[in-house]
């Protein structure tokens, strides 16, 4: 059938409906209508048209087993070849069919097919394989069997007048419906859905049978004709077959039973009576009679059920021990888990109360004397909200109130106090839930825990969150807070308020000279003295570092405050056996417009505390208008600056450094770059010296160093060379003096995986004249870790040969200036030489930067100079447009600007010769 046309069946009105009132129709016609031709061209189309039911059910509805449905058209098929035959000698034959005829076979060889589709059912729906249901299938088998054997079998048996082929077909229609109701009986009493499907097919099989048994009759009579009645069931059989096919839920069939346990109900133990009662019954038939045949078939017949009744029996006293069993195992487990329930209750660290809907306690469990020193019969009888404190009262009740009123067992969590028996405060958290329709329970039941550790150690973190812990003065974030809150009291007032920033003046030496536990210690002798100069109502606080702030509120004067700061320092401090001379400057900001905040008031104050700065040692400044805009450009860069270090703002770029020699790139200097959100890509002048003013440089070349190391192996691995290439790092004069450095050198080699003897660290000539003596000895310690060092901007400081001499470097960096006029002639190319005989003189390897013109790089490959880098070739470039570089110059040849024929070098930012830019 074409999918459109299958289609359209399925979307009009069911089809199994009008199925069935057209085949209704039709036996209807085949009732009234004379003639065997009509007749037997309705029965041929009913039953074929059965089976192609049958064939579109399983195209339509796609059961899980087609089989059943295949093996039940093939037995119609062969009814309706049956039927064909028998009305070719009817209707062309110009009589009756002879019996038996060839229409015979057919008729039978339809009863193996329909049992074989119902075994085929039977174990689709009962996986299980149920043998108490085969069991009563057998019973109602014998019990048929009996009748069948008496009023259908024994009289074709015993005629003397049938040939023994003619007795041979009349016994086997008998005993083909006995093997036909024995399946029919499994499947009606077996588990499984119950469908419409199921229905019909059923009662087709019934119509079936009693048209069978009816035929039977009447051939036994000699009375059967085409048209006779039993006609009419076989077509009630057809149509009633091809409607089940084409109903839905025969798809249902074939699925196993959810739930395969057959229960025994009345109806099933009165057919079961019933059956065993057939062959007395049969027996007591035969007697009146007066025929006393084939008593040791009814004999035989009484034995065989009740030894099947035995059986069926032993199965249920089977299933009843079981399920005695199971309820035994069950009741013992019940016990156990109540047993175990009522322990973990008693001994439960949590307090479980249950209280009635009008809040008196019920159930108190002794958990409550750890707790709350109660023992649970003084509780129980008293209301709740006795023992909680009066500020809690109101939410317990509410809160119990809605649960009480609510559907279900909702819960809800509290915190409360609850009274000790001591007369203490405990803080306790409680989960409450709805227990009240509950039987058992009928109340509600509150699972209480001491929180008070909790409630505690929640006390000191937030103590912790806004205080300094170090000095235990407000943090910034506290300072924050009173100052906006000071504000806006003072706005409704008009009243003004006073920010004083101090800053302790060369705290740093301290720190460096003494450590930093002596520095600790001055900070809290510091706090101390803020301390002892202010009022009650006035807010003292660290922001951080060597940085304190004071907010003063009613009406104070700030110079006063400012003036007696200074002079409560003028005393010495004592740290560490030592007398220290400290000072401190001083910074004062009015709250003078309504719009100002919090950060505004800071960042004035921290403003006018620079320009007291610049006055020198112990001054306070009061801010004004002509500091804002220097201020708030340093705040806003330093401020934007740490931004910057927590959102990872910065970019590493990175220049190649040329072999001059061998033409290639030796490897690459990493320069660090800003990606500022708003201002675009900076360059390090733009934000080196407040990174390292404020220190932040620390931070940010140890990110600098980690991403390089990380990016050199990157390259190294894409672009092996011999030697690798390498990485150069600056060092500032901070991360010199810091103590992680070595550390942090050590971290960054060993997460990215670099060779020790790529890394290239640069220090400049004048950070190595701060204090050389400490200076060369973080210099040996990194050393010691296998690296290299290079001194950049050699010539620039006071350079020595003896301090180079005792400097563990490897390379020198001739710096810019020194070549801007090479080229030319006279003094320059000398200092140059010179620099490059040095560092041939020392064994140091020797790199001329800053290279911009063709000349610069003809004088250098003249001075034989090692290695070079500038704009002549590359301008520092991001990791990217590098990578992009690398793969067009794969070799990375840098042929000489005389092979090349380049410029003359006069336009400094002509191209290179090779093309890198």
């Amino acid at each position: 059938m074409p999918k459109s046309m299958t289609k359209r069946l399925r979307q009009s009105p069911p089809v199994w409906r009008a199925y069935l009132v057209i085949g209704m129709l039709a036996v209807l016609i085949d009732f009234v209508v004379s003639g065997d031709l009509p007749k037997h061209l309705i029965y041929d189309a009913l039953a074929l048209s059965s089976a192609a039911a049958m064939i579109i059910g399983v195209r339509w509805y796609r059961p899980s087993n087609p089989r059943p449905w295949y093996l039940f058209a093939a037995g119609q098929v062969s009814f309706a070849l049956g039927d064909s035959i028998r009305a070719y000698y009817e209707v062309f034959g110009g009589g009756e069919a002879p019996f038996p005829s060839l229409a015979d076979p057919f008729y039978l060889l339809a009863y193996p097919l329909f049992a074989a589709g119902l075994l085929a059912l039977i174990r689709d729906r009962d996986p299980t394989r149920d043998r108490s249901s085969l069991i009563d299938a057998l019973i109602i088998m014998v019990s048929v069997g009996v009748i069948a054997w008496f009023f259908l079998i024994r009289p074709y048996a015993g005629d003397p007048n049938l040939t023994p082929l003619e007795r041979a077909v009349s016994i086997s229609y008998p005993l083909a419906d006995l093997i036909l109701v024995t399946f029919a009986a499994r499947l009606a009493i077996g588990p499984g859905v119950r469908t419409q499907a199921y229905h019909l097919l059923g009662a087709s099989i019934l119509v079936l049978l009693v048209g069978d048994s009816w035929y039977s009759v009447l051939l036994l009579n000699g009375t059967y004709q085409t048209g006779a009645p039993p006609d009419t069931f076989f077509l009630l059989s057809y149509v009633l077959w091809g409607t089940a096919a084409l109903h839905p839920s025969m798809r249902a069939l074939s699925d196993p039973a959810p739930n395969p346990e057959v229960r025994i109900t009345g109806g099933r133990l009165a057919l079961l009576a019933g059956a065993s009662l057939v062959a007395p019954g049969v027996r007591g038939v035969e007697a009146l009679r007066g025929s006393d045949q084939d008593v040791a078939v009814t004999l035989t017949a009484t034995v065989v059920l009740f030894a099947l009744v035995l059986m069926r029996m032993s199965g249920l006293v089977n299933v009843l021990s079981q399920t005695l069993v199971r309820q035994q195992e069950a009741e013992a487990k019940r016990r156990e888990s109540e047993d175990r329930f009522r322990s973990l209750v008693q001994n439960s660290s949590d307090v479980i109360t249950v209280t009635d809907s009008l809040g008196v306690i019920t159930y108190q469990s002794p958990a409550v004397f750890a707790i709350l020193g109660y023992s649970s019969d003084e509780l129980v009888g008293r209301r709740l909200e006795e023992l909680l404190h009066t500020d809690d009262i109101d939410q317990v009740s509410t809160v119990c109130r809605a649960l009480a009123e609510s559907e279900g067992r909702d819960q809800a969590r509290l915190e409360f106090r609850w009274a000790h028996r001591d007369g203490s405060w405990t803080d306790v958290e409680a989960t409450v839930a709805n227990s009240i329709d509950d039987p058992s329970v009928q109340g509600l039941v509150f699972n209480t825990r001491d929180v008070s550790e909790r409630k505690e150690l929640e006390e000191q973190l937030t103590h912790q969150a806004f205080h300094d812990p170090l000095t235990d003065l407000a943090n910034r974030s506290l300072f924050r807070d009173r100052v906006e809150h000071a504000l806006a009291l003072r706005r409704s007032l008009d009243e003004p308020i006073s920010v004083l920033f101090l800053d302790v003046d060369d705290f740093k030496t301290v720190n460096d000279s003494l450590g930093h536990s002596a520095g600790d210690e001055l900070l809290l002798e510091v706090a101390d003295r803020i301390r002892g100069c202010l009022r009650d109502g006035d807010t003292g606080a660290r922001l951080g570092g060597d940085e304190f702030a004071i907010l003063l509120e009613d009406g104070s004067d700030p110079p006063s405050v400012a003036e007696r700061l200074i002079e409560a320092f003028m005393e010495p401090f004592r740290v560490q056996g030592k007398e220290l001379t400290v000072t401190v400057s001083i910074g004062i900001a009015r709250n003078v417009q309504n719009g100002d905040g919090a950060d505004e008031l800071l960042r004035n104050a921290d403003a006018a505390m620079y320009a007291a700065k610049g006055r020198g040692k112990g001054f306070y400044e009061s801010f004004e208008q002509d500091m804002h805009t220097t201020a708030l450009r340093r705040l806003d860069l330093e401020g934007d600056l740490r931004r910057a270090i927590q959102r990872k703002e910065f970019r590493v770029h990175y220049q190649p450094i040329i072999g001059l020699a061998s033409g290639r790139i030796a490897g690459f200097e990493a320069l660090v770059r800003w990606a500022h959100p708003s201002r675009g890509l900076l360059s390090p002048a733009d934000f080196i010296g407040m990174a390292e003013e404020t220190g932040m440089i620390v931070s940010i070349g140890r990110s600098v160093l980690r991403e390089a190391c990380r990016q050199a192996v990157v390259w190294q691995t894409q672009w092996p060379s011999d030697p690798p290439l390498t990485i150069s790092v600056n060092l500032s004069a901070e991360q010199l003096d810091s103590s992680d450095l070595v550390r942090d050198v050590k971290a960054a080699l060993r997460q990215s995986g670099l060779p020790r003897e790529s890394l290239v660290l640069e220090i400049t000539e004048s950070v190595l004249m701060r204090n050389t003596d400490k200076a060369i000895a973080r210099l040996e310690k990194l050393k010691s870790l296998g690296v290299r060092l290079a001194i950049d901007d050699f010539g620039t400081g006071f350079s020595s040969l003896s301090y180079l001499q005792n400097l563990p470097c490897d390379s020198l960096k001739i710096p810019k200036p020194f070549l801007d006029r090479l080229g030319d002639g006279g003094r320059a190319a000398s200092l140059v030489r010179g620099i490059i005989e040095l560092g041939r003189t020392l064994g140091l390897t020797v790199v001329a930067e800053g290279v911009e013109q063709a000349r610069q790089w003809e004088c250098l490959e003249e001075l034989s100079c090692d290695l070079v880098q500038g704009y002549y070739f590359a301008r520092p470039q991001s990791a990217e447009r590098i990578e992009a570089l690398l793969r067009r110059h794969s070799v990375a040849q840098i042929a000489s600007p005389r092979r090349s024929g380049a410029s003359d070098g006069s336009d400094p930012h002509a191209a290179p010769a090779a093309g890198l830019a």
